[in-house]
């Protein structure tokens, strides 16, 4: 909430739209964890994510990444876990 601005409200109402049925214990540690990288990162901006995202889904070449300065494995630990993700519920 604090990293993209949003409202608890906001942010509980995005969530239950991403995961309707919640998520599995092992899905919410992986984003914990994250989460937990995320606070740490000074420099991470949100459309990282969102282009991450694009890029693993397949409608953005992956050459747009280079323009986020955010450490290599900070990339790799959100590329995992959105993949995963997106994974676990067919979209890639």
């Amino acid at each position: 909430m604090d990293k993209f601005n949003l409202s608890e409200q906001d942010a509980e109402s995005m969530f239950y739209e991403a995961y309707p049925d919640g998520l599995s214990p092992q899905e919410e540690e992986m984003v914990d964890d994250l989460d937990n990288t995320l606070n740490r990162v000074v420099d991470l901006k949100p459309s990282l994510i969102t282009d991450m995202t694009d890029v693993l889904m397949g409608t953005l070449p992956e050459e747009c990444l280079t323009q986020y300065t955010t450490d290599s494995q900070v990339q790799n630990q959100i590329k995992i876990v959105v993949g995963t993700l997106l994974k676990s519920r067919n979209l890639i």
